[in-house]
């Protein structure tokens, strides 16, 4: 797990405004679809834990790694990457909820912060 997560953390909205090439409304509707479905992902993952489901652990991962590239959040690409690679690897699922519940915290604060600077556009 990346051991340099940490509650404190900055977003950097650069590449988005760049992929964006400036179109706020763009920006708008990428993080209003992140918002919308990071969370769903997050709970499909804490259910295929419980379920023992790795395949499904990893699969989810694998998809919403990026999402945090878009937003600056390298740490957290990386560490949906080791929750994917340790699917795949089939790691004791208790290590692999145990790093999940310490990204949790991490992404609701991103949520609130998502929601705010949606508020400042």
């Amino acid at each position: 797990m990346d051991t340099n997560l940490q509650p404190e953390f900055t977003f950097n909205l650069d590449y988005l405004a760049t992929i964006a090439d400036g179109d706020k409304e763009f920006m708008d509707e990428m993080m209003d679809m992140f918002l919308s479905q990071t969370p769903p992902q997050i709970t499909s993952i804490t259910n295929a834990i419980t379920q023992n489901n790795y395949d499904h652990i990893a699969q989810i991962a694998h998809k919403i790694k990026p999402t945090f590239a878009m937003f600056g959040l390298n740490s957290l690409k990386e560490s949906f990457g080791e929750l994917e690679n340790d699917a795949k690897a089939a790691v004791d699922m208790k290590e692999i909820e145990k790093k999940l519940q310490r990204i949790l915290p991490v992404l609701e604060m991103l949520y609130t912060r998502l929601r705010l600077e949606k508020d400042t556009f």
